[in-house]
């Protein structure tokens, strides 16, 4: 909330201490980075995942509310690392949000992921482009 009581951001996305203010601190400063932070990539990365912001209500109220009290859903799509990784970052407590390198928590699968094969470079008949060439 800003001084005037207007509300800066997306509340869904907000992280719970600055929904509220941390000691003290009006919630449109950043007081509690980078854990604040962490929480809105938590937030951003359930709703790739999953399709849906874990605390989108009705309202801006309703949102922030769910942001302060209502735990997010259980999630579905992800694998166990970044189900991990998610709840972890969505915690309410941000003293118990894991560090700035999510790392440990993404490289603890057996399973790697498979490389995507480079693209094909283009056949050397094809003409490149330059700013200097002219149609016609």
């Amino acid at each position: 909330m800003t001084a005037s009581g207007l509300f800066v951001g997306s509340p869904e996305y907000t992280a719970p201490e600055r929904a509220r203010g941390r000691d003290g601190l009006p919630a449109c400063l950043p007081a509690c980075l980078p854990a604040s932070d962490l929480f809105s990539l938590g937030a951003t990365l359930f709703q790739a995942v999953e399709g849906l912001s874990p605390f989108r209500r009705e309202s801006l109220m309703g949102s922030l509310t769910a942001v302060l009290l209502d735990e997010p859903s259980q999630l579905t799509r992800a694998d166990r690392p970044l189900d991990a990784l998610i709840t972890a970052l969505l915690t309410r407590d941000p003293d118990k949000r894991p560090g700035v390198s999510p790392r440990p928590w993404l490289c603890s699968t057996s399973r790697r992921p498979t490389p995507l094969p480079l693209p094909a470079p283009l056949p050397p008949s094809l003409p490149r482009w330059s700013p200097r060439a002219r149609c016609g």
